[in-house]
């Protein structure tokens, strides 16, 4: 009985025992356990597209375990323009995992640029603009490739200096840059195959120009009156040469070949050397009183013809005692120019070297000067009186013609000949100079119609005077 017994309590210690350990019922016990868990951690990470998840664990061993949402991608936005061969878009990179994709594709729209838009592709019109027209632009949230310049887009751009021309053009119209008396130098992109009528006339100091390979037609007129163009860099199969036969037009120009201009920039003006002579080509500054260098490189150059043409913003030139020779065209529209310094070691005059020096009032000629061109002081109409010296012996036709506010010429008795029209409309001139005798005068071979619409002037001579009507 008393085994039984002892059984007894035995079991019933063990029942409560076991009734004091973790209650896995859903309504604890005021006596039951609580879960006492540790700090999460991370057993598999998540990513942008895939969730991850964590566990923590009780002291008594249990364990509770979560699942990580995947976090979702990042992106950063960065839109990349269109250029000449490739669209434009949306790039979309996710800073965490560097996912990316593209949308919002652009394709630019063909442009011409024309008189009417040309300022859409960033020309503006001010003083010796250096144009580099784009491949493409945006404009009103729509992007342009430009591909053709119009008939008559820059015509008459007189502040045009510079243009640079992208390959995505292919076509240039006719005048399309007629008229840029300023415009120095133009490089033709590949792809044009045509140069059109008068697409660069009267461009008066177009000194350079490069022609690409796939140019095969050069229109007539294309480079009218471009008296500067001395250089043509020529990778065209067109037969470019300097003979006057075969030069498309180009009657100054001095040298064809290929690579990089020989031109050459020096405090603004502008020399080019051909079989071991420099020549003095140009000038590109905005000075209005120049005095040209004495030499280039501690040598002697020459100036070219038409080399200040159409210089309109000119007041006053000294040329240096190492220049023998005002050439042909050299001042010509040189409209302001008032003052002008010749040396004693100037020998010759050329043709038309002073035309329409419109505000040029007086000039003095020194001794050494033995021959005056044709024309060379045509339509100074402010000129009052000029001294031709004793070592010329002829004024040739048009000298003077048109020097509306001539007075007084002295002409010496050197002179045995005196050209068509030389003083003709010289409506002013009072009285001519003679260094010789009555005599003499009468001796002079004078032209046709050589004081053509000029007023009556008396002829002072050494030993009296006559009447020229």
């Amino acid at each position: 009985m008393k085994r039984n017994l002892w059984l007894v309590l035995i079991l019933t210690f063990v029942c409560i025992i076991t009734l004091s350990a973790c209650d896995t019922t859903d309504t604890p016990q005021n006596d039951a356990h609580i879960h006492t868990y540790g700090e999460w951690k991370t057993t598999s990470e998540a990513n942008c597209t895939e969730g991850g998840s964590k566990v923590r664990v009780c002291e008594c061993g249990e364990k509770e375990t979560e699942t990580i949402s995947a976090l979702g991608h990042n992106y950063k936005s960065v839109t990349i323009d269109p250029t000449a061969s490739t669209d434009g878009y949306k790039e979309h990179t996710c800073s965490v995992c560097g996912d990316t994709y593209k949308d919002s594709y652009v394709t630019p729209i063909a442009f011409t640029i024309t008189e009417n838009n040309r300022g859409l592709i960033g020309y503006k019109g001010t003083e010796n603009e250096e144009l580099v027209i784009p491949t493409v632009f945006q404009n009103a949230k729509k992007w342009y490739k430009v591909t053709e310049i119009a008939d008559y887009a820059f015509d008459g751009c007189d502040n045009l200096r510079n243009v640079t021309i992208p390959d995505t053009v292919t076509s240039i119209g006719a005048h399309a840059f007629a008229y840029c008396k300023n415009l120095t130098g133009i490089v033709i992109p590949n792809g044009i195959t045509t140069i059109k009528d008068g697409t660069f006339e009267y461009c008066s100091n177009l000194t350079s120009i490069t022609l690409p390979e796939s140019l095969t037609t050069i229109e007539e007129y294309a480079f009218t009156r471009c008296v500067k163009l001395i250089e043509v860099i020529n990778y065209s199969p067109l037969n470019i040469t300097t003979s006057s036969s075969n030069n498309y037009g180009l009657y100054n120009l001095m040298e064809v070949h290929k690579g990089e201009s020989k031109i050459v920039n020096k405090d603004d003006y502008l020399f080019y050397t051909l079989w071991g002579s420099n020549y003095l080509v140009g000038y590109v500054g905005t000075d209005t009183k120049l005095v040209l260098p004495n030499d280039y490189n501690g040598k002697r150059y020459q100036l070219s013809e038409y080399a200040f043409f159409e210089r309109t913003n000119i007041t006053s030139i000294i040329i240096p005692t190492t220049i023998t020779a005002i050439p042909t065209c050299a001042f010509e529209g040189c409209s302001k120019l008032n003052t002008i310094v010749i040396p004693n070691s100037v020998t010759r005059i050329g043709l038309c070297a002073f035309y329409e020096c419109k505000s040029l009032i007086d000039i003095t000629l020194p001794d050494s000067v033995v021959y005056i061109g044709e024309s060379a002081f045509l339509d100074c109409s402010s000129l009052v009186g000029i001294t031709i010296p004793d070592s010329v012996e002829s004024i040739e036709n048009f000298t003077f013609f048109g020097c509306s506010n001539l007075q007084v010429i002295t002409i010496p008795k050197s002179v045995t000949y005196i050209g068509e029209f030389a003083l003709a409309h010289c409506t002013n001139l009072s009285c001519i100079q003679f260094e010789g005798t009555v005599s003499e005068w009468y001796t002079i071979f004078k032209g046709e119609d050589w004081l053509r619409s000029s007023r009556s002037c008396v002829i002072e001579c050494t030993d009296g005077e006559t009447r020229q009507n």
